[in-house]
């Protein structure tokens, strides 16, 4: 029995626009969970797999940007190893949160230069709400 039926305008328009390198938000209205977003994002993947040659970074959970972004630096050889190597040292008053936004700009910076040049499809799967939509913003 098939179980993906009367979604090949969606999954076209999503191939075509995601080719193009343009960015794609698909959102469900209400309570949203069961209606296959993520169902159509794996068959999206699959069909540009050629596309996207250089791998598919894909979020689950909801792990913290920051720990994200490192794990995604990483499996293209970025941050090889925190804390050892070049280190740079800023002394200025920060508070925990100016802090935290500060560590997450330089990890994202960590993410782009290692991700630059590459054919890349990142996954953003269970953003759900406003929250998780700054949560994500970084990503």
């Amino acid at each position: 029995m098939q179980t993906f039926v009367g979604r090949e305008v969606p999954l076209a328009k999503l191939v075509d626009v995601l080719t193009r390198g343009q960015l794609v938000v698909i959102r469900g209205v209400g309570d949203s969970g069961g209606m296959g977003k993520s169902e159509l994002a794996v068959r999206v993947a699959h069909l540009l797999r050629d596309k996207f040659a250089d791998g598919v970074l894909w979020l689950i959970s909801k792990p913290p940007p920051r720990d994200l972004l490192t794990t995604w630096a990483r499996a293209f050889g970025g941050f090889p190893s925190l804390g050892r190597g070049i280190c740079r040292f800023e002394f200025h008053d920060a508070t925990a949160e100016e802090r935290r936004i500060e560590e997450i700009a330089i990890r994202a910076e960590e993410t782009r230069r290692v991700l630059s040049g590459k054919r890349v499809l990142a996954i953003l799967d269970g953003v759900e709400d406003e929250q998780d939509d700054a949560r994500v913003y970084p990503l």
